[in-house]
């Protein structure tokens, strides 16, 4: 009737309003999803590249200053080192000389437990560290490394001089730098010898060592 001015939400016109209406807001919507994937996207790539150009960086520095890149994981190798020869003698520190020596085997010593650092990463050096004195690695004493020379404890830099490791199928300990091809000797069979880097001979009791128990984990 005449009397009704209000518009009939069922009628055609309103309909295809509320419908427009309705689509207008969900591409709204779904635009605004969009924006936000593409901006989460975008800020998520950045950060990953940045990750990346930091790790580059910090590898470079590390590089540069002749120090090990902490970002690698090694593996770790903890115990005793062990005088093939003889059983009851282990590499020690002399903490009042501060150099590698022959000493009786006393479990859980400080003084005769060593970590071994061990890398698959060949741009890496493998390294020795002491548990008496945190933070000293074994070290050679000299980057040009004569013959003969005592081994000593040097603060942890992984330069050349730091390069040890140890070879489980000829019992070596050795310095991972090829051109030196030197290993750890005992210089005589008494207590407190000292320990020394010579040439590596394969025939050579006195020149394999042991790892006992050398427990392994990984940084």
């Amino acid at each position: 009737s005449s009397g009704i001015n209000a518009e009939c939400p069922l009628r055609p016109g309103n309909f295809r309003r509320r419908v427009k209406s309705f689509a207008l807001r969900l591409v709204t919507v779904f635009i605004f999803a969009l924006i936000v994937l593409f901006f989460t996207s975008v800020t998520s790539t950045s950060v990953s590249i940045i990750s990346v150009v930091d790790r580059r960086y910090q590898h470079t520095l590390e590089h540069i200053k002749g120090q090990r890149a902490p970002l690698q994981t090694y593996e770790v190798r903890e115990g005793a080192i062990v005088s093939h020869a003889d059983p009851a003698q282990c590499i020690a520190v002399n903490t009042t000389t501060r150099h590698i020596v022959l000493q009786h085997c006393t479990e859980t010593s400080p003084e005769t437990t060593f970590r071994l650092y061990i890398s698959q990463d060949p741009s890496l050096k493998d390294y020795m560290e002491t548990v008496a004195a945190s933070g000293d690695c074994v070290d050679a004493g000299s980057v040009v490394m004569p013959a003969g020379l005592p081994v000593i404890l040097y603060r942890c830099h992984g330069g050349s001089s730091q390069a040890v490791s140890y070879d489980s199928t000829s019992m070596l300990l050795y310095h991972t730098v090829a051109d030196f091809n030197k290993c750890m000797d005992r210089t005589g069979v008494a207590l407190g010898a000292e320990i020394r880097f010579v040439p590596c001979d394969l025939t050579k009791k006195l020149q394999k060592w042991d790892l006992v128990p050398f427990i392994r984990f990984s940084l």
